[in-house]
């Protein structure tokens, strides 16, 4: 009997041959936050080893880390996603 699969099977393969659209959309989903969470890490990681950061301390004591903070924020937000401008977002109460 032949193999009906594909080698290797891929992510892709399987979203979208083997899942329900609900399951294709929540694959597809899942796949995007980990693709957001690698990206989001290596931006973290490159900026550690950029601003030589190796203690708690390098941060609050190197005016240079503060001052590349700004660009570092930018890149996360570019990674993860601003906030829409949705007018009935409000931020959470502290308690």
């Amino acid at each position: 009997m032949k193999n009906p699969f594909p080698a290797p099977i891929t992510p892709t393969w399987l979203i979208h041959n083997i899942l329900t659209p609900h399951q294709r959309d929540f694959a597809a989903n899942a796949i995007n936050q980990h693709d957001k969470l690698a990206g989001l890490w290596a931006h973290v990681e490159t900026f550690i080893a950029e601003q030589e950061i190796s203690c708690p301390e390098s941060v609050s004591q190197c005016d240079r880390i503060i001052l590349n903070a700004y660009t570092f924020i930018e890149g996360c937000c570019d990674i993860v996603g601003y906030r829409a401008n949705d007018p009935a977002w409000k931020p959470e109460e502290e308690s």
